[in-house]
């Protein structure tokens, strides 16, 4: 394989800024990176950040903090947005899709209902999807407003590093924002993400430090007063983060400069992902859908030219480990899993390779459509 989804994008400045950490007594250096990475992450959000191992491992400290009743989740979305509250006790709900593939803000009267019977306490979780913000962000105030501290607002931001709405970044809109630096993101702390703790909720950073940190007192020795866990962001991971989140910006433009070749190219074959009014998407993923595609078919077919793509996410309600869960829907997420593509978005692809994988997918277009 030689054109891949999205693989790390890595500059000499990268490796250059892991050198000082295995310079001889580098121990003045413990700990610095990831204090570091937060401030730069706390700048640009106006949030306060806690840099953890994954984006994954943000929701199991949130899970940890609050017992959900329910957790409303996005139906199309990865699991990490969902599983750690339903390990913890909570009923999943899935909401459906609207037009920009996120969780469609009709279902916010039936979350409406759905809470006036909830005894305890509840949480919705909008992923924006592939990058692209969702719009429903815009209105949950509304439910925020009525039921309070009893319902906590999650933005799965994992995928938008960098995306904003309306001028402000997404995953700031609501109590608690999930980001993920993973190998294949935006930006790449090889494993890493962060928890952003917004509004009032900056007053846990403290705590979620401490749980991070396996809940180790202040002691001479080993002493602990509740259970925590190894979470927090490695050293190595952080100071990846710190050169990779000064080239932010060039990386979005890279992969919205290949979204826009893409649709030049294909514009009249596929439907893409649309962005909204007042949004801008990193881009994270170009991601296709036609009614007559064959996903399946056309990764088998492309893979034999040295492309990798993928399908769309598998909707949570036809996992296996969710069957029976509630499902409010209009059956949109199904027909993108069933009809999407995601394309090669990495930002260090070549103008030529990205012409290479429309070419490629003209040559196919007889094959992988019924």
């Amino acid at each position: 394989m030689s054109i891949f989804l999205s693989s790390p994008d890595l500059k000499p400045i990268d490796y250059k800024g892991l050198e000082r950490l295995f310079l001889p007594h580098q121990e003045q250096f413990v700990n610095q990176p990831a204090l570091q990475l937060e401030g730069l992450l706390d700048a640009h959000y106006s949030s306060k950040s806690l840099v953890l191992q994954s984006g994954t491992v943000a929701f199991q400290l949130l899970a940890h903090w609050f017992k959900f009743e329910v957790v409303f989740c996005q139906n199309l979305t990865f699991i990490a947005s969902i599983a750690p509250f339903v390990e913890k006790g909570a009923k999943p709900v899935f909401l459906g899709s609207g037009t920009d593939w996120n969780i469609d803000e009709i279902f916010w009267e039936d979350v409406d209902r759905a809470m006036q019977k909830i005894k305890g306490n509840a949480a919705i979780v909008i992923t924006h999807l592939y990058g692209n913000p969702a719009k429903a962000v815009l209105s949950w105030q509304i439910l925020k407003e009525k039921y309070s501290d009893r319902l906590i607002l999650i933005e799965d931001a994992a995928e938008a590093v960098g995306s904003t709405l309306k001028e402000k970044p997404v995953g700031t809109f609501g109590d608690f924002g999930v980001l993920s630096f993973n190998r294949n993101k935006i930006i790449t702390t090889s494993g890493g993400g962060a928890l952003l703790l917004n509004g009032e909720h900056g007053k846990r950073y403290h705590h979620g430090f401490y749980l991070a940190t396996q809940a180790r007192a202040q002691k001479p020795c080993y002493h602990h007063e509740e259970l925590g866990f190894n979470w927090r962001m490695g050293d190595l991971n952080a100071q990846l983060g710190i050169t990779q989140w000064a080239q932010l910006n060039d990386k979005i433009k890279s992969r919205r400069a290949n979204f826009s070749l893409y649709s030049q190219e294909l514009g009249s074959m596929v439907f893409f992902q649309p962005e909204m009014d007042d949004a801008q998407s990193n881009r994270w993923l170009t991601v296709i859908t036609q009614p007559q595609l064959l996903p399946e078919k056309a990764i088998e077919l492309l893979l034999k030219e040295g492309i990798e793509t993928r399908m769309v996410w598998k909707p949570m309600h036809l996992q296996p480990v969710f069957r029976g869960a509630e499902l409010i829907s209009r059956g949109l997420e199904s027909h993108f899993f069933n009809t999407g593509l995601c394309l090669p978005s990495g930002s260090n692809l070549k103008e030529e390779d990205v012409f290479y994988t429309i070419q490629a997918l003209k040559n196919a277009g007889l094959t992988i459509f019924s």
